[in-house]
């Protein structure tokens, strides 16, 4: 793909950081990425090997993503939320040779070289290399210097279906798994995507996309949603690393953006902006995922940034979105819908008896295509059982209007058996959120004798407010069934949440126990 990209637009810009202040055209990202690749090679990694990544968002990221596809490596995006000992984790499960970080992660990579002992070298990219770190830590510039500007592939591998990159899973309700993605993966993600907004939107985005990058790229919006395609088409990409709504807002005036795709709660956070502040006249299409909108908030994105707004639903699992909204207007007249299946995949809802689901019954959301994962890294019979038929279960629960809309209805592994009744907490968090006096919430079944489990809500309290339990509790009973109203309302001082912003409500049901 960059090789091509090279070749037709060698003076384009491709990437351009922001923070760093660097630009890349395509003939400078090519050549760096195939430096990257010879540097790779000298130190010993060779095909089907894994080494881990820490970096932010930046262009030696991407650079060293393409350079372990030239090999046919694999690239271990190390969350840089995590704990050390969790970022040790993944290094060691993944059985990452070696480890790439940049200086922003200075401290964690003294921290990890001290308990990742089976790490082989540790490289860092940036300037002069500080007086502390691993020991026989190299100089990632030194070494691109030495090394040569083109790259042969090595013969014999079959490059489509080598592992490009392996995200780990969030682990809200276990330990995390490394999804392996193939470059087969990635270009299918690429095309369904495209197919998708240049379909759509191809005269908005003309004759350059040029696309804005906020979260972060060790994660599938990051880079396989936001990255990867535009600079598959030939677009230029402008990369932030640590979200700022006003950066954010300053980035799409100076850089002409006309294409955005990041968090929802990002875009929440830029819309209570002063928006008429700033030029936002190139904007034109901006894309959203995770968290839902209020109507207020959808209708300071569409109006207040002039664009027009979409929704994706998708796992790490799918390399990019599954199933997206096509209009604005979707989100008007269909709310809460997550939009209809993207080209190139099947999906299927089955039912409790393993049936398909009818019009508007709740069943788990599976799906076959081009862009679902290789396996689980070191995971055989877990792989093995993540798939029906063929199909990836996914573990959501959706239910389809007879439009061909999909709605997220919840979790399989969240869903609340109560008195011998599901109760879906999606459902019950709707609801919540509605009382003036709360301003998080999250629903979880807790461990109960007579209820099996128990209906339970963690609420955070609004500024200034103070209500009651029963006060909440006779607030739910009023507006759903009495099965479904929680049994006990816990007050918190906060919901805790994964590094997508997932709630992470297996923490709070532990925190009960004794």
């Amino acid at each position: 793909m960059l090789e091509v990209r090279s070749n037709e637009h060698p003076d384009r810009v491709a990437v351009i950081d922001v923070e760093q202040q660097t630009r890349r055209t395509y003939r400078e990202l090519e050549e760096r990425a195939s430096r990257t690749a010879n540097m790779l090679w000298a130190l010993g990694v060779r095909p089907g090997d894994n080494l881990g990544l820490l970096m932010h968002n930046c262009a030696e990221f991407l650079e060293v993503v393409f350079a372990v596809a030239k090999i046919g490596a694999t690239a271990v995006l190390v969350n840089r939320r995590l704990s050390i000992s969790e970022m040790a984790y993944e290094l060691s499960d993944s059985n990452s040779v070696g480890l790439i970080y940049s200086p922003k992660f200075d401290a964690a990579a003294t921290e990890l070289a001290a308990i990742a002992g089976d790490v082989g070298w540790w490289c860092r990219s940036g300037g002069e290399l500080p007086g502390t770190g691993p020991s026989g830590l190299l100089s990632m510039e030194s070494l691109l210097a030495q090394a040569d500007p083109s790259f042969e592939p090595p013969a014999g591998v079959e490059l489509a279906e080598a592992g490009l990159v392996i995200i780990y899973t969030s682990g809200t309700t276990g330990k995390p798994k490394g999804v392996v993605l193939t470059q087969a993966n990635i270009m299918a993600a690429n095309d369904c995507t495209k197919r998708y907004l240049w379909a759509r939107y191809g005269a908005a985005l003309a004759p350059v996309v040029r696309g804005l990058v906020t979260a972060g790229m060790n994660h599938i919006g990051g880079l396989n949603t936001s990255s990867m395609p535009v600079l598959s088409d030939g677009g230029t990409l402008v990369v932030l690393d640590e979200f700022n709504p006003r950066r954010m807002l300053e980035s799409i005036e100076k850089y002409q953006v006309n294409l955005a795709f990041s968090i929802g709660t990002m875009w929440n956070a830029v819309v209570e902006e002063d928006l008429s502040a700033y030029d936002l006249s190139s904007l034109a299409v901006v894309g959203t995922c995770i968290a839902r909108h209020t109507d207020e908030q959808l209708r300071a994105l569409h109006q207040g940034l002039g664009a027009e707004v979409y929704y994706m639903f998708g796992q790490t699992e799918t390399t990019t979105g599954l199933i997206t909204t096509e209009h604005t207007v979707d989100l008007w007249q269909r709310p809460g819908t997550l939009g209809k299946r993207m080209a190139l995949m099947d999906v299927r809802i089955v039912n409790h008896e393993g049936k398909p689901a009818q019009v508007d019954e709740v069943g788990e959301l599976q799906y076959r295509g081009p862009t679902v994962f290789k396996e689980y890294y070191g995971r055989p019979d877990e792989t093995a059982q993540a798939f029906e038929d063929g199909w990836f279960r996914s573990g959501d629960l959706v239910k389809r209007d007879a439009d061909g809309y999909f709605y997220f209805v919840d979790r399989i592994k969240d869903m609340i058996k109560s008195g011998g009744l599901n109760v879906f907490t999606v459902e019950v968090e709707q609801v919540l959120v509605q009382h003036p006096a709360l301003q998080d919430v999250a629903v979880a079944g807790v461990p109960d004798q007579k209820w099996g489990e128990a209906v339970t809500a963690f609420v955070v309290a609004s500024d200034g407010a103070a209500p009651s339990e029963d006060e909440v509790i006779s607030f739910c009973r009023e507006r759903i069934a009495h099965y479904k109203v929680p049994k006990r309302v816990i007050f918190v001082e906060a919901i805790p949440v994964n590094s997508l912003g997932k709630k992470l409500k297996r923490a709070l049901v532990d925190a009960l126990a004794p």
